[in-house]
């Protein structure tokens, strides 16, 4: 019984108080920490569920941008086939109006050229045809006949009756 002599000298309310305090200390921390630990292991757990979840997605989307990419290739080869076609289309059509532009000009030339002289309506359909010809790109081949025209009086010449019998 000696343990209860030393218990009383040292003050064993206030030993018998810090020992029910560790104790509760301990079981109050203790369950704390094993709180604290499930959540960060939940907090992990749910971080890597997220990541893969993340991962696969992000996977599923690299495969979509690649299949989009190669759609928007082909769509983009498609498109600048066609706008080949439809440059060589208009080069063919700017050609051909060009033909017919200098036809028009060499035919309304042969027609006033006949008749000596080419009056303001011809010429102003001639100079209009002959200007459209040059934007398409003329070489040069029209300007002779272009000053030739131009060099036709406006008035019909007049005619001197003959009358001798």
């Amino acid at each position: 019984m000696e343990w209860i002599k030393y218990f009383s000298a040292f003050g064993g309310a206030t030993l018998c108080s810090l020992f029910v305090t560790f104790i509760f200390n301990y079981v109050v921390n203790g369950t704390k920490k094993k709180r604290e630990e499930k959540e960060e292991s939940f907090k992990k757990q749910r971080e890597e569920e997220l990541n893969k979840v993340l991962e696969a997605l992000d996977e599923k989307l690299d495969k979509r941008i690649r299949e989009v990419s190669i759609k928007v290739e082909g769509v983009t080869d498609a498109v600048n086939k066609e706008i080949d076609l439809l440059k060589e289309d208009s080069s063919k059509t700017k050609a051909g109006l060009q033909a017919l532009l200098r036809s028009e000009l060499i035919a309304m030339f042969n027609k006033w050229s006949e008749k000596g002289y080419a009056p303001i309506y011809a010429r102003e359909n001639f100079e209009n045809c002959y200007q459209r010809y040059h934007e398409l790109g003329a070489n040069g081949v029209m300007d002779d006949i272009y000053h030739k025209f131009h060099d036709l009086p406006a008035d019909e010449p007049v005619k001197v009756k003959n009358n001798r019998k």
